[in-house]
């Protein structure tokens, strides 16, 4: 169910488990709706002392600007940098940055706990992240005293999935477990079925996390397992689990 340029990864670890997997991304990666936003924060980058990403979508969004205003990674050389996990690290090491924190927890909540004792009153910080994202990081460093942009760099919207061919194979009992890698995901894919819930009877449900989790039980499912590590490999490792 992720965005359709995201999903060879999980496809292949599945197709090396033995598995077949059908890729159906509930999601698709676009510019968001106001993108002078973003060009704005990056044109001010000097007076951030904190840049914080909580997805590898939203460093790509973000980098894609800096070039597109022709900056480079000298822009940062004065910031702390934040990545919600390992993924986003990796991206962001790539670059030849270095990351400040990572928690050992991927989600916002962990993040802030780990924060709390770095980030200063007065700090000014910078997010950049998707436009539909959870309110609790910015209102959480705004508690702590901090100047908070809260920039959308992109925004997902329903993907362009084959849905009469999902909800065939899910009526012809072809598909024996589904995974959601966000809450969008969720959102999405029960957009893609018009809300006809009753195909998933019998389908095992898998989950990145717990707000991913909290979304599909709070959307009427019950999620068979949720990965125990917030990431793709954690993931493949709660399908092998079984």
């Amino acid at each position: 169910t992720r965005a359709r340029h995201q999903a060879s990864a999980l496809s292949q670890a599945i197709e090396e488990l033995g598995g077949e997997p059908w890729e159906f991304p509930a999601i698709e990666i676009t510019s968001p709706s106001e993108p002078a936003k973003l060009a704005h924060a990056i044109k001010n980058l000097k007076r951030f002392e904190w840049l914080i990403f909580t997805s590898v979508n939203g460093v790509e969004a973000f980098f894609q600007e800096l070039l597109n205003l022709g900056k480079d990674i000298r822009e940062l050389h004065n910031i702390d940098i934040v990545a919600i996990g390992p993924a986003t690290k990796a991206d962001l090491e790539k670059r030849c940055l270095k990351v400040s924190f990572v928690p050992e927890e991927y989600r916002a909540e962990k993040i802030i706990e780990g924060l709390a004792s770095r980030v200063l009153p007065g700090q000014s910080v910078l997010l950049a992240r998707a436009e539909e994202a959870r309110e609790i990081l910015p209102e959480s460093l705004k508690a702590l005293g901090a100047d908070v942009w809260d920039v959308p760099a992109y925004r997902t919207i329903l993907g362009n999935a084959n849905k009469e061919k999902l909800k065939s194979l899910l009526r012809e009992k072809e598909v024996t477990a589904v995974t959601f890698t966000s809450s969008s995901t969720v959102r999405n894919f029960l957009h893609l079925l018009d809300g006809e819930k009753e195909l998933l009877q019998g389908v095992k449900l898998y989950s990145i996390g717990p707000i991913t989790s909290q979304t599909a039980r709070n959307s009427g499912l019950s999620v068979y397992r949720e990965a125990k590590e917030y990431t793709i490999k954690g993931l493949t490792e709660a399908l092998v689990e079984g």
